[in-house]
């Protein structure tokens, strides 16, 4: 089933009913439900005069309200913070916020919920309705804005096979070929965009007429990924995962970008596929949830792999974050790790990719106001090379693991919720970690030493030396007597050396 809610220009920004329906009146509550089947397919409508590219993010929403079950509380917070910080209501009319010297791009948004989830953000007061509310009276300059494609459409899915429904729903039942160059898929586990001093300034220019070519500033969030996609290099990620019990380098699936003419690739392959299991199913079949997990996130990957395409991350980069990994078939970065620490999205992977940082590095821990507290060993980037980087630096923070103090101190999430999830807030600070390993690594702990251990230490060390010295010393004479020059000499003529030495 599913919920068209479309903005078009020159039109009231209203959910869209049958086409028979003469009512233009901003109704939020008649809601008209129309199968899959039903969706509307446009012809794609880029702008001739300056050719602005069509992307539809595709946001994979909680699947219920119940704050309470698994981490819905926090994906509740996360779209919130989506709805009210992803999307500009001139999202769809790049001329009217666009210059010369930005590539701009012309964005739609797909948000895939479950019945109930979809009801409670369409109802009068839900955050979609504000959202299309808000963006009703504004004059977006309506030439060239790609007025065919809703602005924000509504589709509901069942609560099944994960968050590989959504992208199934949306490119089986609609022909994004037609509509759309990319697409951008998110789902609720992150919270974002959040932009600042660290994050990303520019991107790889999409003009081939810019005489400037090279890096240009991007007009909308998700170029930072879309711009990465080439002929070869099909699918980009905000970070990669390099094992899947063994090497199998993947694009992590909570959040990736790929072009139209990418999607009959995965659903020939099978790497999109229906998986037919509820939520339910997968959660209490390890061997099912193993599967999905294959063919879908490691999937779409591996399938690209194998054909000769590449997948890339577009700066989360544990061997040099804020800067693109590109990977082929041939690609070796990450055979020396394994799968306990291949995944950065922990604490441990976190804290490491500060360290990777190009040189020098920005004084990002000036941020905090108290910074003209800090001593001078305090005010530099060894001293800093394990925190964990503000939330800027990412853009999105994935916080369906762990959430960073400087992220829980703009969210608030519940702090009962995160508990009953497991989910724990950590400071940015090693120094403040939970983690012995990091307290242990900043000197904040030191082990106290053992005067009996180091003692039975030393005596064990000096008996396997002293043991290991008689050896050799016998070995070495041994070899003397093999060696020595008397045992090589024949007998006649020794007796004439002892002859001559008499003279």
């Amino acid at each position: 089933m599913n919920i068209d809610v479309n903005y078009r220009k020159r039109e009231p920004a209203r959910l869209l009913l049958e086409a028979k329906d003469d009512d233009n009146k901003f109704k939020p509550e008649a809601v008209v439900k129309k199968s899959n089947e039903d969706i509307v397919v446009e012809s794609k409508d880029n702008d001739p005069e300056h050719g602005f590219r069509k992307t539809l993010i595709i946001y994979s929403g909680p699947t219920s309200m119940d704050r309470l079950q698994d981490k819905n509380g926090m994906y509740i917070d996360n779209m919130n913070y989506f709805i009210e910080n992803g999307i500009s209501c001139f999202d769809d009319a790049p001329k009217s916020r666009s210059n010369d010297d930005v590539d701009s791009v012309i964005v739609n948004y797909a948000f895939v919920l479950t019945q109930d989830v979809a009801d409670h953000y369409l109802s009068p007061h839900g955050s979609l309705t504000k959202k299309i509310q808000e963006c009703e009276g504004v004059d977006k300059n309506a030439k060239g804005s790609g007025e065919n494609s809703p602005f924000i459409r509504v589709i509901t899915r069942l609560d099944r096979c994960y968050d590989m429904e959504s992208i199934r729903i949306v490119v089986t039942k609609m022909n994004v070929q037609a509509l759309y160059d990319n697409l951008l898929f998110i789902n609720c586990g992150l919270v974002g965009p959040k932009f600042g001093p660290g994050s990303p300034k520019l991107i790889p220019s999409s003009s081939k007429t810019n005489a400037k070519q090279g890096m240009v500033p991007y007009s909308h969030w998700s170029q930072l990924y879309t711009s990465r996609l080439t002929d070869s290099v099909r699918l980009v990620g905000h970070s990669i995962n390099t094992h899947f019990h063994t090497f199998f380098p993947h694009v992590q699936s909570f959040l990736y970008a790929l072009r139209t003419d990418t999607v009959p690739i995965l659903l020939s392959s099978g790497a999109i596929y229906d998986c037919g299991l509820t939520q339910e199913e997968l959660g209490s079949d390890p061997e099912k949830r193993f599967q999905l997990i294959n063919r879908y996130e490691v999937g779409m990957s591996t399938q690209l792999l194998k054909r000769g395409y590449k997948i890339a991350t577009a700066f989360v980069n544990r061997y040099g974050f804020g800067k693109p990994l590109v990977y082929d078939k041939d690609s070796t970065w990450g055979t020396e790790l394994d799968d306990t620490v291949s995944d950065i999205w922990y604490e441990d992977g976190i804290r490491n990719l500060t360290a990777t940082m190009s040189k020098p590095t920005p004084k990002f821990w000036n941020a905090d106001k108290k910074s003209a507290l800090r001593g001078s060993d305090e005010d530099t980037f060894e001293y800093h090379q394990w925190d964990i980087l503000p939330w800027d630096y990412f853009i999105f923070f994935k916080v369906s693991r762990l959430v960073p103090e400087d992220v829980q101190m703009v969210m608030n999430y519940n702090t009962n919720e995160l508990e009953k999830s497991d989910v724990h807030v950590i400071s940015n600070d090693p120094r403040k970690s939970p983690n012995v390993y990091w307290l242990k690594k900043t000197g904040v702990v030191v082990e106290p030493r053992n005067l009996l251990r180091d003692v039975c230490g030393m005596a064990v060390g000096c008996i396997v030396l002293f043991l290991f010295a008689k050896k050799r010393r016998g070995y070495l004479i041994s070899v003397g007597k093999l060696l020595s020059p008397r045992r090589k000499i024949p007998q006649i003529l020794r007796k004439k050396q002892v002859h001559d030495h008499m003279k």
